[in-house]
């Protein structure tokens, strides 16, 4: 079980995630997260470990596979949307705590601009304004020269 104190209400986590949940908040502060947002991915985060305890899915058993199944039933069960984006900081959190070896995603541009935030903020160690202005110029560069989400077709070039 994990509680965050955050500005809406606490987040308790049961199930097969229960265990990792604890360090998650903070791992999302450290990260630039807001309060708010650290407690909606808390909640994302026990709603996944709820939906595996249902589905007998254990941290081992996590694939792409089975986090599109969870993702669909989040989509038809409620009203908000939630995406393999949105879902990300919990993989990389389950990646780093439970040796969760996911095989890799194609990046679209919203994957490239989450790694690039995220090599900014821990392996740069750059101020949040600093990061919000570098990611939104390469916004730009990835909206320019791959219109079509094909991230892979940018180069050196084109980025100078």
């Amino acid at each position: 079980m994990v509680v965050v104190d955050g500005l809406v209400r606490t987040v308790r986590v049961f199930g097969p995630l229960e265990s990792y949940a604890q360090g998650f908040p903070a791992v999302l502060r450290e990260t630039g997260y807001t309060e708010l947002s650290i407690v909606d991915k808390c909640r994302l985060l026990a709603r996944l470990s709820r939906w595996m305890w249902g589905e007998g899915v254990g941290v081992e058993g996590l694939t792409w596979e089975v986090l599109d199944r969870f993702l669909t039933g989040c989509r038809l069960a409620y009203s908000t949307r939630v995406t393999r984006v949105g879902l990300r900081p919990v993989v990389v959190f389950l990646s780093s705590v439970a040796g969760l070896r996911l095989a890799q995603e194609p990046l679209t541009q919203l994957g490239v601009l989450a790694v690039y935030r995220a090599y900014l903020v821990h392996e740069r160690r750059l101020a949040a304004v600093t990061v919000h202005e570098r990611v939104r110029v390469a916004r730009v560069l990835v909206d320019e020269y791959a219109p079509s989400g094909e991230v892979a077709l940018v180069g050196p070039a084109d980025v100078t």
